[in-house]
């Protein structure tokens, strides 16, 4: 069920395929300064090849104007949950089919956990309250983290 990501560009490349606006990227790993990233369509290619090897990298499934804030949103792209618990992926594999939901379209492996996502068609801000209840029906249905629930999360 889903893809399985297991490439920061794969990542990349899921989410934002005809990206409209800026998406953002975090880097745990990396000095101070140089931990943020926003990637712009096209500018993004080098960066992906430094993080090859890097663990904690994390993006915004959603696209903003330049950062990541509720008011600068411009594109929802995906619903998504984030599973902070140590199951298998045949566990992962069991709630799946036992939410009665759609399947989701991927499934990342955290290192702590999983993150599910269901991709939708780029859609405005103005869908956000919409898109909010499907996120918090989701996280139910998971039992996921109820603070991954927001519109600028990286994960």
């Amino acid at each position: 069920m889903g893809v399985a990501i297991r490439k920061a560009i794969e990542h990349y490349d899921l989410l934002h395929k005809e990206q409209k606006a800026t998406a953002i990227l975090w880097t745990k790993n990396r000095p101070v300064g140089e931990q943020w990233h926003k990637l712009e369509n096209g500018e993004q290619l080098p960066l992906f090849d430094q993080l090859e090897s890097e663990a904690d990298v994390f993006l915004t499934p959603n696209e903003f104007k330049k950062w990541r804030r509720f008011d600068l949103l411009r594109s929802l792209r995906a619903c998504y949950v984030d599973i902070d618990r140590p199951l298998t992926r045949d566990a992962v594999d069991e709630a799946i089919k036992d939410s009665n939901l759609p399947p989701p379209s991927a499934i990342v492996s955290s290192g702590r956990g999983w993150h599910l996502y269901w991709l939708i068609e780029s859609v405005t801000a103005k869908a956000l309250p919409v898109w909010q209840e499907v996120q918090d029906r989701l996280i139910k249905a998971y039992q996921a983290d109820p603070a991954a629930r927001d519109c600028a999360r990286v994960l």
